[in-house]
């Protein structure tokens, strides 16, 4: 049953509604029709999972082999050291849970007791379920663990610590107040991965399965209200399948073209399912490193988006016009150090911009400033303006597209002109400052 959000939140026609949902289930079913490559559902749970999904989802939950799977995922242990005395929970629990968690709540009867009991136990045995990171690795570790509590009880570990073991009422009443100060934020002061070409899906896929799995109707409702919030974003800053910058933490250029693999940036295909833009052919869905299959999770998800968003996204209402946004540069600041974000959209294209505040002891890589999109068949129609100091080492263009973002650039932007102006310095003016890796990438320019 669908639940309603807070009039604040977002108002949406139902004879709309209905009509987007069964464009998005056609494409759902379009997309589950296909042959699943099995020989895939394998490795991590990260990259193995999604065609685990998809496999679940053609055989309602019968294929035994799948079933199986999510119990070596469950029970793989990886290590810091090769010496292996030191458990790695965070990559035991971030990503490896999610196409498990969704499995044995959508196909639960399909389960046998043995699988079930498996799976509960090894996940009762890992730790730092209440860690932190950035957000979208919060929200794995803490959706995750929250619904596996819910559905399996017992007691589990909220940090790496033998002492913090608790019964699954006080877990989950923790991991939701966690969850509850991540929804405040988000809405005060957006993400600090806001709008991320690269990590934006992997923020909503434990949502989702909050969304459809959590038996707490508040936090269902939350984790709806995260999306919804997530996505008014998103469809604001889209233009014909590309995101408009500024953005953070992305790999490379928008590529978006049909049959483009390998081509990074996963959280761009979620304009075909949500928005109806881009045209990806199965080989690029399928392909495995592109974030292709991880349309696998929002197509099996029960989450429909408001017509209205996808009109903003696809230019049919609110075009021309401009966007105004603010959002956090890192997500405990408290507005200390926001981000300023302005664009311009029009029917055939889109010209955004962006100023911040900058500490050169903190982390400005994969970051993007400045940046116009056009309408074109091209796999690649947008256009990159900046300067690679925080990347000045990398002797690769692509490289220095990581991180455009630089503090000696400064625009002026209304409308449909925009001025840039540089101011390069003959020395970095801040030598051996960040993170000695961080540092590295930039450390041969020391001297201009």
């Amino acid at each position: 049953m669908k639940r309603q959000l807070p009039l604040l939140l977002i108002l949406v026609s139902m004879a709309s509604y209905w009509s987007l949902a069964q464009t998005f289930d056609q494409k759902r079913d379009w997309l589950f029709s296909q042959p699943v490559p099995t020989s895939s559902i394998s490795g991590s749970g990260k990259y193995g999972m999604p065609y685990g999904v998809a496999k679940l989802w053609q055989t309602n939950g019968s294929d035994f082999a799948t079933r199986q799977f999510c119990v070596w995922v469950a029970q793989q242990k990886y290590y810091l050291d090769q010496a292996q005395t030191q458990r790695d929970y965070g990559s035991e629990i971030i990503f490896e849970t999610q196409g498990v968690v969704r499995s044995i709540y959508q196909w639960s009867g399909s389960f046998n007791s043995s699988q079930h009991n498996a799976i509960a136990a090894a996940y009762r045995e890992k730790r730092d379920w209440a860690g932190g990171g950035t957000e979208n690795h919060e929200f794995m570790r803490w959706c995750s663990g929250y619904l596996l509590a819910q559905k399996y009880g017992g007691q589990w570990y909220a940090t790496t610590s033998s002492s913090s073991l608790q019964s699954d009422t006080s877990f989950m009443s923790l991991l939701k107040s966690k969850i509850l100060i991540r929804a405040e934020q988000v809405y005060r002061q957006d993400i600090s991965e806001y709008n991320s070409p690269n990590y934006l899906i992997h923020h909503f896929i434990p949502l989702l399965n909050l969304y459809d799995f959590c038996q707490d109707s508040e936090l269902a409702m939350v984790a709806e209200a995260i999306i919804a919030r997530h996505l008014s974003s998103l469809s604001l800053c889209t233009h014909d399948g590309g995101i408009v910058e500024p953005f953070a933490r992305w790999m490379g250029p928008e590529d978006l073209g049909s049959n483009s693999l390998s081509a990074k940036n996963e959280s761009l295909l979620m304009a075909w399912i949500y928005w109806g833009q881009i045209n990806p052919s199965l080989q690029r869905i399928q392909d495995r490193y592109s974030g292709g299959p991880l349309l696998y999770y929002l197509a099996a998800s029960n989450y429909r988006p408001p017509q209205r968003l996808v009109e903003i996204a696809n230019g049919d209402i609110g075009v021309p016009g401009e966007i105004k946004m603010h959002s956090a540069q890192w997500h405990d600041s408290y507005y200390r150090a926001t981000n300023r974000r302005y664009i311009w959209r029009q029917t055939n294209y889109a010209i955004g911009s962006g100023m911040r505040y900058f500490d050169p002891d903190e982390f400005y890589m994969q970051h993007s400033k400045f940046g116009v999109h056009w309408t074109s068949s091209d796999a690649r129609r947008s256009l990159l303006v900046g300067h690679p100091y925080w990347h000045a080492d990398d002797n690769d263009w692509q490289d220095w597209l990581q991180s455009t973002d630089s503090p000696f650039m400064q625009s002026v932007h209304y409308k449909d002109v925009a001025i840039i102006l540089f101011n390069h310095p003959a020395a970095d003016p801040w030598p051996n400052r960040g993170r000695p890796e961080w540092y590295a990438q930039r450390a041969n320019h020391v001297n201009g």
